[in-house]
């Protein structure tokens, strides 16, 4: 098992270069509401598997665990290994949104836009879903780190159900100004979502 400090330092070597604009606060704030998970992180390595990053690093950090229980004994290292939550680093991928992010010396084309200091600084909503097309948006309304999706009968993407870490209740969120806020499932989850992600989403 590895501690919070190291997963930090093997988190910027593991992601895209959005990860090196956060400050030591959103550390802190991502510390207070993944603790407390049971899923793990070994100590084995492996080279990244972008072929552009030249890293080393804790190959459970690469995948997120699918479950927040184990199914069975047997079935414990295959359902927890991994990381517990998702990393929103672009917003606005709506599916027509194609700009270019600089990664590891190189110019790579990503759908939507990432999430930097400045490009989620009055960002102008774009897609008409929930009436939010022309509605300026911050740091304190986009989020950047979100309890993860899990496995099981039912699941729904990027939504609370009855398999996620809360159930349908809701799931915490890390903001760009890096406080962490509960939003409660349902209606105010796609209006948070939409208003984060741009993505012309309007239902579950």
């Amino acid at each position: 098992m590895v501690t919070f400090r190291a997963l930090t330092m093997m988190w910027t070597t593991t992601l895209p270069g959005f990860t090196r604009n956060i400050s030591p606060l959103h550390w802190h704030s991502l510390y207070s509401f993944v603790q407390q998970r049971q899923d793990f992180i070994g100590t084995n390595v492996t080279k990244h598997s972008n072929p552009l990053n030249p890293r080393t690093v804790l190959k459970d950090m690469l995948n997120q665990a699918p479950y927040k229980n184990a199914r069975s004994a047997a079935t414990y290292d295959q359902d927890l290994r991994g990381v517990s939550y998702e990393i929103y680093g672009f917003m606005n991928n709506d599916g027509g949104t194609r700009t270019t992010t600089f990664y590891y010396t190189q110019s790579v084309p990503s759908g939507g836009i990432k999430k930097s200091d400045r490009t989620v600084q009055n960002y102008l909503h774009k897609n008409n879903a929930l009436m939010l097309k022309g509605v300026h948006v911050g740091p304190t309304q986009i989020w950047l780190v979100v309890d993860g999706d899990r496995a099981g009968s039912g699941a729904v993407n990027n939504y609370p159900d009855k398999n996620d870490d809360h159930g349908a209740a809701g799931a915490n969120i890390l903001f760009c100004d890096s406080h962490v806020q509960w939003v409660k499932g349902g209606k105010n989850y796609v209006l948070s979502y939409e208003t984060s992600q741009d993505e012309n989403r309007s239902s579950p």
